[in-house]
């Protein structure tokens, strides 16, 4: 015959009562935990999904602005002049710049010589000029022979930076920071006028900035700021039409998208825009950048 269980004792009894309340306190941080996650995944979700909104308008800007600059009215289309226009689509403004490329200086293309004028029209005086453009070139060219005030790979080892000359092609513009000598000033009067998506050994005067314009005829632009975009007269006018007769898309473009959400973010996009006969929408886009706040620094 078993004997009868003997009565719970006071430590017991605050044993269970340890463990219940340790037991609460890990439910509560479990449940504090999921609450987090959800709300952070509700917070990327909510993002992803403006993000996603706000590529779509803009590349609804993009396309609208391709038919507009191939209007086959020309009194009606758009020239690719950097003046900002405001479209409207289901309510929604997008602020629309669109800019000719070949109006800049490739600097994957552009020889010495033209690259020194660049770099004079800016103001720098002849030792940087020489030292800059040698830098630029020995940057992108594939051997490992410097130029007169060039730089490869023992420059930047001297220099105490952790790479070398790249030996390759210019991927973008922001890359000229890197490259031996460049200072934050002298980029930021360069990234108006260059580019590296137009292959042209010398930019179209039709299309070219002022900055660019003075570099082409040797001068020195002494203006600054914004007015580097300005192309053609102030009205647009000097600038051609970047479409053909035949409503094709000309050259290669840049078109930017500025939006504000209706959740009341910014959203801002980019993109280089070439002429393809073979695609269905005839144009290929090529480049494509999200959040560009400044066509100064290209950030």
């Amino acid at each position: 015959m078993s004997a009868a269980p003997g009565p719970t004792t006071g430590a017991q009894q605050g044993m269970v009562l340890v463990i219940v309340l340790w037991m609460l306190v890990l439910m509560t941080v479990i449940a504090a935990t999921i609450a987090t996650t959800q709300k952070a995944q509700v917070r990327l979700t909510s993002s992803q999904v403006s993000r996603t909104e706000g590529r779509a308008l803009a590349l609804a800007g993009i396309h609208y602005a391709v038919t507009r600059l191939a209007d086959s009215d020309r009194e009606l289309a758009w020239l690719a002049d950097g003046v900002t226009r405001t479209w409207r689509y289901r309510e929604q403004p997008i602020d629309i710049t669109v800019t000719e490329e070949s109006g800049r200086v490739d600097i994957n293309a552009a020889d010495r010589l033209l690259l020194i004028r660049l770099l004079a029209a800016i103001g720098l005086d002849s030792s940087r000029q020489q030292q800059l453009a040698g830098a630029i070139i020995d940057w992108r060219d594939p051997d490992g022979n410097s130029l007169p005030g060039g730089a490869e790979d023992v420059a930047y080892q001297q220099a105490g930076l952790d790479y070398g000359a790249k030996d390759d092609r210019f991927d973008d513009v922001s890359e000229l920071r890197l490259v031996m000598g460049m200072d934050p000033t002298v980029y930021n009067r360069l990234r108006p006028a260059v580019t590296v998506d137009t292959g042209r050994a010398a930019p179209d005067p039709a299309y070219a900035t002022p900055l660019v314009r003075a570099a082409l005829a040797g001068e020195v632009w002494e203006t600054g700021g914004t007015a580097a975009l300005q192309i053609g007269n102030r009205d647009g006018s000097g600038a051609g039409s970047a479409a053909s007769a035949d409503g094709f898309l000309l050259g290669v473009v840049r078109i930017r998208c500025r939006l504000t959400l209706p959740n009341g973010e910014e959203y801002s996009a980019e993109a280089v825009v070439s002429a393809d006969r073979q695609a269905k929408s005839g144009i290929s886009i090529g480049r494509w950048r999200e959040n560009v706040h400044s066509e100064e620094t290209g950030e």
